[in-house]
């Protein structure tokens, strides 16, 4: 339900706050939770623009809940782009120390 998927999302904009996730098992858990919400989003709006097509006013129906998915998309989009530019940095840097050492035993 609608309710139901604005609590989660809502939830998880708290538990991963911007500049909270800092660590590679915050991140990977925060897109593992991003992506179960996108795909529960995902069913939502599926079922609610079908919902949409039974109702006199059907444009301003869809409207409704497209911009009700645009808003919770954005902050399951911040989260994701959060974590995985985390893990890009922790990459980079692993690479980076590999690349030191292959230097130091030269």
């Amino acid at each position: 339900s609608l309710t139901q998927l604005n609590k989660t999302v809502t939830l998880l904009d708290k538990a991963y706050a911007a500049g909270s996730i800092q660590t590679l098992m915050v991140a990977e858990q925060a897109l593992s939770d991003s992506d179960s919400a996108k795909i529960n989003m995902q069913k939502w709006y599926l079922q609610s623009e079908l919902a949409c097509y039974e109702k006199f006013f059907v444009t301003y129906c869809l409207n409704g809940i497209k911009l009700i998915r645009r808003n919770n998309n954005d902050i399951l989009q911040r989260i994701a782009v959060e974590a995985k530019a985390l893990q890009r940095r922790q990459h980079i840097e692993e690479l980076d120390e590999k690349l030191k050492e292959k230097n130091a035993s030269q």
